[in-house]
């Protein structure tokens, strides 16, 4: 997550005094990358410090960024961590948080999650890191929306995507807040903001696929110029921010979307109703059939003096055949 908004100055500005908590940074003079740790995380900060010079190399040739930036990771155990450190309180979603004009990166290992996800976290905020380095008014060009998406491109990952957010439900029923709605930041609440992180990285992922992978450095490059965002996709695509986003939207809304979202839940619940309804189904066919044994048998004791008796065999082959054919004639 980068920190936009409230708070924002300070993340262009030199950080307070005393605001590192943890002494004894362990790096390599020619590293872009700092790291510090509390007792505890210094074999992990060790251990990443590669793969993340790695990652940021890999983000800077993606985004055309001629030279990795400077910067330094803050590895703190939970949220706590990066409360205790930067004196404010982020979203309860939020497992970490980068200061693009700084370069200062707090990660809270205990909210990312397992190592895999503590590098898909690590991916998308060396994201954030590299577009920070285009300087304080090329990254506030672009909305917060745009960001993430890129970020979440990068990092191959949805972030808040356990929340469970559906996009083609919320565009067919009508519900699915626009893209102007995060362009500042994506608000407390966790479900507002997977949505607007889903919404993001859907427009993104779309914009990637039309129009091809370099499009989010050509577009860092005319931003860097001057342009909007607007006026940068209007230029590399002939279509506006408005005009992509309701194409999105109609996607999103399409049946095949509707589908592909709902299909496998769908197909749950049905298989779930016939397996609940099958005991009952079975009970009522029995009913049934213990009826016509009845009324078969006052049948057959009007017939009984008519003709011989049946052996079991021949009355069970009957009475299914007179079953059927009252079944038939019912309908």
């Amino acid at each position: 997550m980068a920190s936009r908004g409230e708070g924002t100055t300070s993340s262009w500005t030199d950080l307070l005094p005393g605001l590192v908590l943890f002494a004894g940074p362990v790096q390599e003079p020619e590293a872009a990358l700092s790291w510090e740790a509390p007792p505890g995380l210094e074999d992990l900060g060790a251990r990443l410090a590669p793969e993340a010079e790695a990652i940021l190399e890999e983000v800077c040739q993606w985004l055309g960024i001629p030279e990795s930036p400077r910067g330094t990771l803050h590895w703190v155990t939970d949220r706590q961590g990066i409360i205790q450190a930067l004196d404010s309180k982020p979203p309860e979603w939020s497992a970490a948080v980068t200061f693009p004009g700084t370069g200062d990166v707090w990660l809270a290992t205990e909210i990312a999650g397992g190592m895999d996800r503590l590098r898909v976290t690590l991916r998308h905020e060396l994201v954030h890191l590299a577009m920070g380095s285009l300087g304080k008014e090329t990254f506030e060009r672009l909305p917060a929306w745009f960001h993430e998406g890129c970020a979440e491109h990068f990092a191959g990952d949805l972030y808040l995507g356990r929340v469970g957010v559906s996009l083609p439900w919320r565009a067919f029923t009508g519900s699915l807040s626009p893209l102007a709605e995060f362009r500042e930041d994506f608000g407390r609440e966790a479900d507002h903001a997977a949505e607007g992180y889903a919404l993001g990285h859907a427009m993104v992922e779309r914009l990637h696929r039309l129009h091809g992978q370099d499009l989010t450095a050509k577009i860092l490059r005319r931003v860097a110029e001057g342009d909007s965002l607007d006026q940068a996709l209007v230029a590399l695509t002939g279509l506006s921010v408005v005009t992509h986003e309701k194409d999105l939207r109609a996607d999103l809304a399409s049946a095949h979307a509707l589908a592909g979202e709902i299909a496998p839940e769908f197909l749950t619940l049905i298989f779930l109703a016939l397996a609940l309804s099958f005991p009952w189904l079975f009970h009522l066919r029995k009913k049934k059939r213990m009826r016509f044994e009845l009324k078969w048998e006052e049948s057959e004791a009007l017939e009984a003096e008519a003709g011989p008796e049946k052996n079991a065999e021949d009355f069970g082959d009957a009475l299914d055949a007179w079953i059927q054919r009252e079944e038939d004639g019912g309908r």
